[in-house]
Order: C-alpha cells, then structure tokens, then sequence
C-alpha cells in the first residue's frame, strides 16, 4: 500500500469510528431528559459528523483529506447541508452574522449600561435533525466500510 492510500486508510478508518460517535450520541441523546446533556450531545454528534467534511490535513499538512460526499442521498442533502452549517458556524466558531446579535446601550445613574441578546444560541439543539443525522451518520459509516475494504483489496 503506497503512502496515500494508507493515509486514505487511516483517514476513513478514523471517520468510521467518528460516525459510530456520532449515532452513539444520537442514541443517548434520544434517551437523555436533562436539556443540558441533551444539547451537549447533539453538538457531540454535529461535530462527530462534520469532520470528515472539513478539509482534513494529511500528513504533508495539506488540506486534502476529506470523504466523498456521493453517499448523500437527495432526499438528505439539505439536512446535511444544515449540519454542516450549524458545525461551522454556530458549534465551533462565533460568526457573528448567524448569532443575529441584537444589542442596546442605556443610560442608569449617569452611566452607559449595554445589554445584548443572541439568537445563534437558540438554535444549537435542532430536534429535526436528529433523525436525518442518524441517518447520515450510518451512510457515511457504510461508505467508509466499503471504501476501508477496496483499499485492502488494492493493497
């Protein structure tokens, strides 16, 4: 086996163990009551999920490593979509532009008070895309299966 194609190995290797996260979390997450636990296992999931498709270094440092979105069905693709953008812009950066800040400066006893209010926040923990992240983590858990097994047969 050359060197890209271990590490394509490893790579999807490692994404089969993220996806298996990823449906762990959902599971527990369907099971949990406390909203806390809930949302920190969403974001678990959602993060899981969503590094295989955030341009992974190899071992030169390049940004090449990422899996082959082709295992998305149609019906899907906006779900995807949404987990992608819910991960990049409001689970693990502040991208002001989707937290919707809203802020107020008043004056109380001669001194400038500011209050602010977000709406990003709110919508870390979206019930309706837990079934279609469950299922999109166990595609691309089957994808990373078959293509583990072509680069063996390969080797």
């Amino acid at each position: 086996m050359d060197a890209a194609s271990q590490e394509q190995y490893v790579f999807h290797y490692l994404t089969l163990i993220d996806m298996e996260r990823a449906r762990s979390s959902l599971a527990h997450l369907r099971e949990a009551t406390n909203r806390h636990i809930q949302e920190a296992l969403f974001r678990d999931a959602v993060v899981c999920y969503a590094k295989a498709f955030s341009g992974n270094k190899n071992l030169a440092g390049r940004k090449v490593l990422r899996i082959d979105e082709s295992f998305v069905p149609s019906s899907l693709e906006a779900s995807h979509k949404e987990v992608l953008s819910l991960r990049n812009t409001i689970v693990a950066h502040v991208d002001l532009d989707k937290q919707a800040p809203n802020v107020s400066v008043y004056e109380l006893d001669g001194r400038n008070r500011v209050t602010f209010s977000v709406t990003g926040y709110e919508r870390i923990f979206t019930s309706h895309l837990i079934d279609p992240l469950d299922s999109l983590a166990a595609k691309a858990h089957a994808f990373c299966f078959a293509k583990l097994e072509a680069l063996e047969s390969a080797a």
